[in-house]
């Protein structure tokens, strides 16, 4: 028990060491006051192959969050992109859900190498109880063990089997809104596309919150004083 806590300790002493060395973003004093706050103060540690590891222990570990009242999930196994392991979905259905009711394919975010539909089981049964439609959230494969265009061919695969099994589901398939926030964005942006180019199912909507569309924004320095671009 006690080489537990100095274990905590010592690693709370390594991680405060670790912000104390670490330079202030560049782009903190641009920031308007309102906005200031020690927590965004410093750079985030660049998401290297370790750090990403260690997050998805943590995700592994973490407690599943609860539920809205009244909403039911389901996880399913889906077939997957031709070649691929199959897919898990989560399907969230409000109490008293019609006929042909709206439906919502959630994209959750975490940069394309972390986070999991699981871990949006409040958000995803919000949008069901709130918005009385059928929502589906997709465990898309993350990189850096599934490059690009796995991740979004996993996506499509959701899209598609909302679409064919509509009446099993109880969904209308020409009011199926693409929903994701961050790399969820990306990815629900790319899935608009790709739809249209491949013509067998039109999503009717996209909402986007802070979508990651363009990589190079990382890189570029003609931001105008918007962000760190982490050029110097």
């Amino acid at each position: 028990m006690k080489s537990g806590r100095l274990w905590g300790v010592g690693a709370a002493l390594v991680l405060g060491a670790w912000f104390l060395s670490t330079r202030r973003a560049a782009s903190y004093a641009r920031l308007h006051p309102e906005l200031r706050s020690p927590f965004v103060r410093f750079r985030s540690p660049p998401f290297t192959p370790g750090v990403v590891a260690v997050m998805g222990a943590m995700q592994a570990r973490a407690k599943a969050p609860a539920l809205p009242d009244g909403v039911q999930v389901e996880e399913r196994r889906i077939p997957g992109p031709p070649g691929a392991p199959d897919v898990t979905v989560f399907v969230y259905r409000p109490p008293n859900l019609p006929a042909g009711a709206a439906a919502i394919l959630n994209i959750h975010g975490g940069g394309y190498v972390t986070g999991s539909a699981a871990a949006y089981h409040p958000q995803s049964a919000a949008y069901a109880r709130e918005l009385g439609v059928l929502v589906v959230g997709v465990e898309y494969r993350l990189a850096p063990g599934t490059p690009f265009p796995g991740p979004l061919e996993d996506c499509y695969a959701a899209l598609i089997w909302m679409a064919r099994e509509a009446d099993t589901l109880g969904l209308d398939p020409d009011r199926i809104a693409l929903v994701g926030d961050s790399a969820g964005g990306g990815l629900a942006a790319a899935l608009a596309q790709l739809a249209h180019d491949r013509g067998e199912v039109t999503p009717a909507f996209q909402l986007l919150y802070y979508p990651m569309l363009d990589d190079r924004t990382a890189l570029g320095a003609d931001h105008a004083g918007r962000g760190d671009t982490g050029v110097k």
